[in-house]
């Protein structure tokens, strides 16, 4: 949705998206994209609304899921020296929602730069890996949920595209 311009826009400022998105027309073909209904596809998929997948927007109001906060969850960079909480890194926002029945994890991320990110990572630092299934529900898939000699859930967002958002399902097992 801020997909910023195409080119130069003449005159300047007038068009406030690339020339491939100007056509807003009914069309499946390249050359016509319907991208009024893409757009909406997207965001019920994110949401979970009318779908089989989890339903963020109503966890968002379920008396039964809670906001973590960044003592459970957090930025977080890996250098030589291990892990560290990266307080600096304002453009990988989230939200997580925890079911306090079940256990489960709904994780919504958002890259909020204009830029492609490069291992960014978002670290629950109490949580064990081998205690948690990561299922990528919507949006930006993660090419691998944690590093391997990991041992706590770590996600790595390597190569999130500018302006993009993803919603995981973080099981209990």
């Amino acid at each position: 949705m801020m997909s910023g311009n195409g080119g130069d826009s003449s005159p300047s400022g007038t068009y406030r998206c690339p020339s491939l998105l100007m056509n807003w027309g009914p069309g499946l073909e390249s050359r016509n994209p319907d991208m009024i209904d893409r757009l909406f596809d997207q965001i019920q998929s994110l949401s979970g609304k009318n779908t089989s997948d989890p339903s963020y927007m109503s966890a968002l109001i379920d008396e039964d899921y809670s906001i973590l906060d960044t003592a459970t969850l957090r930025n977080a960079i890996h250098d030589v020296s291990g892990w560290h909480q990266d307080t600096s890194n304002d453009y990988l926002n989230f939200i997580a929602l925890e079911d306090s029945v079940s256990g489960d994890i709904l994780l919504m991320v958002v890259n909020d730069s204009d830029d492609l990110l490069s291992h960014d990572y978002i670290k629950f630092p109490d949580y064990m890996k081998e205690d948690y299934t990561i299922s990528w529900v919507a949006g930006f898939e993660l090419d691998t949920d944690t590093p391997e000699a990991e041992t706590k859930v770590v996600m790595d967002f390597d190569m999130i595209p500018a302006f993009t958002a993803s919603l995981y399902l973080i099981e209990l097992e």
